[in-house]
């Protein structure tokens, strides 16, 4: 399967911020409602919904933002900040629901950083992924970090292109906050857990070390800003670097905290 949501829309910040402040000061209008106030195309609100949704920003069912979309329009409406950035491209690639991106960041990255798109076409097909909107999602993921028609997370600087490839970078830049909310949110979605080792963060998929392609040293000085901070607590155990969550709050106070702190 392939995500299917994004009716051949792009990933296309100007529009989503827009989508979000209807959300915020119209709660419960539906498709039609936010195409006639918004000018955009109904299909394209279904569209933009479609990425809201699988980012978390939104309740669907309730036509509403969800707390985690609240906590966003309130500080970074605009998505401006490099945080809100890294979230979303995390958001996207540790959600086995949208395939493309799960797949790419989590499985096709570990053995190359040097691609075009037809080796990314190959791999999906290869593992059986050719659904009728794979074609554009792959488009859409490259145009969403690399692409010039559209402001999407090229900020990242997680993919740029050179002669005609593609090359796919650590994103170095994200947040220790951001890292530190990342581990928290994937616990409480995912998999309970109390400690965990550094190996563990950037090896499996869906965690956030292979999420941001980070290795062993540049986590590391993400994790011991955490540490500082009283996050969570680094630890070794049979000679193998870890970390305990503190557990004292969740996730979303965790980017809380960071939004106030900026």
């Amino acid at each position: 399967m392939t995500v299917g949501f994004s009716e051949t829309f792009g990933f296309d910040l100007d529009n989503l911020e827009n989508l979000l402040k209807i959300y915020n000061d119209h709660p419960g209008l539906n498709s039609k409602e936010i195409a006639e106030l918004s000018g955009i195309g109904r299909r394209k609100v279904d569209g933009l919904n479609g990425w809201l949704k699988q980012i978390g920003f939104s309740e669907l069912q309730n036509k509403k933002l969800s707390k985690l979309g609240t906590l966003i329009y309130s500080y970074d409406p605009y998505f401006r900040n490099i945080g809100t950035i890294a979230l979303v491209h995390y958001k996207l690639c540790s959600n086995p629901e949208t395939t493309i991106w799960y797949e790419i960041a989590n499985v096709f990255f570990e053995s190359t950083k040097k691609f075009q798109r037809s080796d990314l076409i190959n791999f999906f097909e290869r593992k059986g992924i050719n659904g009728k909107h794979m074609n554009t999602d792959v488009g859409n993921f490259l145009e969403m970090y690399s692409g010039t028609n559209y402001r999407g997370l090229q900020k990242l600087g997680y993919i740029d292109v050179r002669d005609n490839y593609h090359y796919a970078w650590p994103v170095t830049r994200v947040p220790p906050e951001i890292i530190g909310y990342c581990l928290y949110d994937y616990i409480e979605r995912f998999q309970p857990e109390t400690t965990t080792s550094i190996r563990r963060l950037i090896t499996e998929s869906g965690r956030v070390g292979k999420i941001f392609k980070l290795n062993k040293i540049q986590i590391k000085k993400k994790l011991d800003a955490l540490e500082s901070q009283g996050e969570i607590t680094n630890v070794k155990y049979a000679d193998i670097d870890g970390i305990s969550y503190v557990l004292q709050r969740k996730s979303i106070e965790i980017l809380q905290s960071y939004y106030e702190s900026i």
